[in-house]
């Protein structure tokens, strides 16, 4: 089984997510879960932005939230 790896990063008031460029066939997805509530997270939710390409990493840049956001990549 391959896992591929998401790296985050907090960039002023946005979250950076990247990933290999070799991941072409997987969608970006958040889910988010209020602060304070130890429930499942809320539904998964493809990101909808288009990554930048730089080298061999896809980037996405989303405007950070007052809730625990969560990122997975899913296969299509």
């Amino acid at each position: 089984m391959l896992f591929r790896s998401l790296g985050i990063s907090l960039q002023g008031t946005n979250t950076v997510v990247c990933w290999p460029r070799t991941c072409a066939a997987y969608v970006l997805e958040s889910s988010t879960l209020r602060i304070g509530n130890t429930g499942a997270p809320g539904a998964w939710v493809p990101i909808g932005i288009t990554p930048v390409v730089t080298g061999n990493t896809n980037c996405v840049t989303v405007p950070a939230q007052a809730t625990l956001q969560t990122f997975r990549l899913r296969l299509l």
